[in-house]
């Protein structure tokens, strides 16, 4: 099998994968109370990193991903995505690092010392979305959320709660003002907001 044959049955795979586990049935401890800190959910963040079509010219060695979440949560969050540490996403080993940022300055203080091409954001204070938007814009960060109000806040993409199962909501506006390009393969997985 040639090298593009074996990417395009590679794509077609993790399409398939990424496509079960938005369609999988949550199984929290309430159906309409999704913890963000689930595996799950992690899981989802991680695979649809791996559409981002930039990611590797970005990224260079390794692909950081920074978690930004509240001090009450940063533990959970970190041992959650702790075990997606190292998992390889476009050839490339991720890095996850968490982080509790406490101003505006922090955040994009944070995410310029980590060099992060990907951030996801967990019970942040919304005070600091602008300030996350901003470098996120400037240094061409996908900015994921647990959330579908830090769409068009701080986030370009977000895996949503709806009941019984996970959702990718994407704001493409978001994406382009980043420079940040999602496969079309995810794109047809998710609701897209023009």
């Amino acid at each position: 099998m040639t090298t593009s044959r074996r990417s395009r049955a590679l794509g077609a795979t993790a399409c398939v994968v990424l496509a079960l586990a938005v369609a999988t049935p949550v199984t929290s401890a309430s159906a309409t109370s999704m913890t963000l800190t689930s595996p799950r959910i992690a899981a989802i963040v991680v695979r649809a990193l791996a559409y981002d079509r930039r990611l590797r010219e970005r990224a260079g060695t390794r692909a950081d991903l920074l978690v930004l979440t509240s001090a009450e949560r940063a533990g959970a969050e970190a041992a959650v995505f702790a075990r997606l540490d190292s998992v390889a996403v476009q050839g490339l080993p991720l890095l996850v690092s968490t982080a509790t940022p406490t101003n505006a300055d922090h955040v994009r203080e944070l995410v310029r010392a980590r060099h992060a091409e990907a951030v996801f954001v967990d019970d942040l204070d919304p005070a600091f979305w602008p300030a996350l938007r901003e470098v996120a814009r400037e240094r061409g960060v996908i900015v994921f959320a647990g959330q579908r109000d830090a769409l068009d806040s701080a986030a370009q993409v977000a895996i949503v709660d709806d009941g019984e199962r996970a959702r990718i909501v994407v704001s493409l506006p978001e994406l382009r003002a980043a420079r940040v390009e999602l496969s079309a393969d995810l794109l047809k997985l998710a609701e897209v907001l023009r």
